[in-house]
């Protein structure tokens, strides 16, 4: 550990082992917060910064990864930019705990120079989070960068149990899919990853959103290697038709990825992709698998609505993290960024579909 003040008791860490061990300490790490992850977006011109909380002699617990990217103007004279922690600060106790480890993420970030902070905090967090947002100027954002909604299957039941607990409609497809010779293989080569970027590039034309360019997901696959990622493709007659791109965190397995063709489509590769991606992760001991994404309850016409009724029928838990909070460092920069530049991207990448895209979402 390197001691970022010698004043406070948070630490930055720069030992991937001592990193891991902190975060694989609380049941539920996101991979947002994975040293994997950092070393993903550092290869897309941000920063990763890890930060830890140490109370005494006691082991750390409780952390936030920051995600820096500036530019400079005039030289060196002036720099603005965003730092970004998804999903952080995790492992916080108190609110005491949040409080230290989210002023010293504002002053790092303060210190790189960008015009603010965001944070989206895990839905652990919220009670002791909440609270120490408001006290130190955190606004709530209408735009966000993760969705705050997803669900969660528990995988600590056997697999006959959450096979059981789906909908009687989507076992039934889950089954279809075997009876209809649906094969589903694991991902190894390069060339299975070629075949998954060419079916992402067709469902984001065909739905209509943006994706990364290859090279994105190649540094997931390499980062996240062999023990902590699976792509799982579908294929029909030998012809793949679908795939599902999997992380895992700890004890938590995240569905990150989804492509499908179209075709073959009453064979079910998509129900069958999904059961064979939880059987995966429970063969890894992860207790809960994230569905990454569904609707807003509270909204009408979400674009998510679709993916939602598919993921609703394997009856998952609903989550709402607790959304996203901006701390302005640079007033008229804050108000730049959120009010102009990122709507206009948004809107940009809503009306580009297949194009590459490497904002800060996963």
């Amino acid at each position: 550990m390197t001691v970022a003040d010698t004043a406070s008791p948070v630490e930055e860490i720069r030992s991937r082992r001592e990193w891991d061990a902190l975060l694989t300490r609380n049941d539920r790490p996101s991979f947002l917060q994975s040293w994997e992850w950092g070393e993903v977006k550092r290869e897309f011109g941000w920063i990763p910064r890890r930060l830890a909380l140490a109370i005494g002699d006691a082991e750390p617990t409780s952390g936030i990864q920051v995600l820096v990217k500036t530019r400079a103007l005039l030289g060196e004279a002036l720099r603005f930019g965003i730092a970004y922690a998804p999903r952080g600060p995790f492992g916080c106790q108190t609110s005491e705990e949040c409080s230290l480890l989210l002023e010293s993420a504002a002053e790092l970030a303060r210190h790189a120079g960008a015009s603010f902070l965001r944070v989206e905090p895990p839905i652990e967090s919220l009670p002791q989070v909440r609270g120490s947002l408001e006290s130190a100027g955190y606004r709530a954002a209408s735009q966000f960068v993760q969705i705050r909604n997803t669900a969660y299957v528990d995988l600590t039941r056997t697999e006959d149990q959450i096979l059981a607990g789906f909908k009687s409609k989507t076992r039934y497809n889950v089954r279809l899919g075997v009876r209809r010779g649906v094969e589903v293989r694991n991902g190894v080569l390069l060339g299975d990853l070629e075949s998954f970027y060419r079916l992402t590039v067709t469902t984001g034309v065909r739905d209509g959103f943006a994706v990364h360019g290859p090279e994105y997901y190649r540094a997931v696959w390499d980062h996240f290697g062999d023990e902590k990622r699976r792509l799982f493709l579908a294929s029909v007659s030998g012809e793949d038709v679908a795939a599902l791109f999997a992380v895992r965190c700890g004890k938590m397995a995240t569905y990150l990825y989804g492509a499908s063709s179209g075709r073959h489509r009453n064979t079910m590769p998509n129900h069958l992709l999904q059961w064979e991606a939880m059987r995966w992760a429970k063969n890894q001991n992860c207790s809960t698998y994230d569905f990454w994404g569904m609707a807003d309850p509270n909204a009408e016409n979400d674009p998510m609505a679709g993916v939602h009724r598919f993921k609703a029928g394997f009856q998952p838990i609903p989550v709402a993290h607790p959304g996203t909070f901006d701390l302005p460092l640079s007033l008229s920069a804050w108000v730049a960024f959120t009010r102009v530049a990122m709507p206009i991207r948004t809107w940009l990448q809503r009306r580009l579909p297949g194009r590459s895209s490497h904002a800060p979402p996963a």
